[in-house]
């Protein structure tokens, strides 16, 4: 049995990853690729593979079919509830609301939303600041006109809007 033994010896040269199972390979190539056939009909987001699209449509639906045995939460793909888990077993605790997180960088961005002052996303046309990325592009659609996540969050991370 290949795949438990540690043993990778399909290999792609463009990365230099190895891959236990052959269909793996293929799946990992798509993404190199760069064709992605399969569009989410609610956001501006492409998926190169059907499973991934049909897991990510999920969450526009509503549709919850996994369940957080601790706590009982319902999330709509298996990931999103493994990492939840993640939770349930972390050390950092917000002293203010109770939420906790698996690292401590994920706390950090956490205590923006509790506003302790520090905004570091500014909007480029209008000046207003917000504390996570994705309340910045939020505005920015709707008050300024759509635009790509994607590009939008890679140009704050280059420093044009922090």
């Amino acid at each position: 049995m290949q795949s438990h033994s540690g043993v990778k010896p399909f290999h792609y040269d463009v990365c230099a990853k190895r891959f236990t199972l052959r269909h793996h390979l293929t799946r990992h190539q798509k993404i190199h690729s760069g064709v992605k056939l399969y569009e989410c009909s609610f956001r501006d987001k492409q998926f190169v593979e059907r499973a991934v699209l049909s897991q990510h449509m999920e969450k526009h639906t509503g549709k919850r079919h996994y369940k957080c045995f601790i706590c009982r939460k319902h999330f709509a793909n298996e990931s999103e509830m493994h990492e939840h888990l993640n939770v349930h077993r972390s050390q950092y605790k917000c002293e203010e609301c109770g939420k906790c997180y698996p690292r401590s960088h994920g706390l950090k961005i956490h205590r923006r939303t509790h506003c302790d002052g520090e905004k570091p996303f500014q909007c480029e046309v209008c000046g207003e600041r917000f504390p996570m990325s994705f309340q910045l592009v939020a505005h920015h659609s709707r008050k300024h006109g759509k635009v790509k996540r994607k590009d939008f969050v890679s140009r704050v991370r280059q420093g044009v809007h922090a």
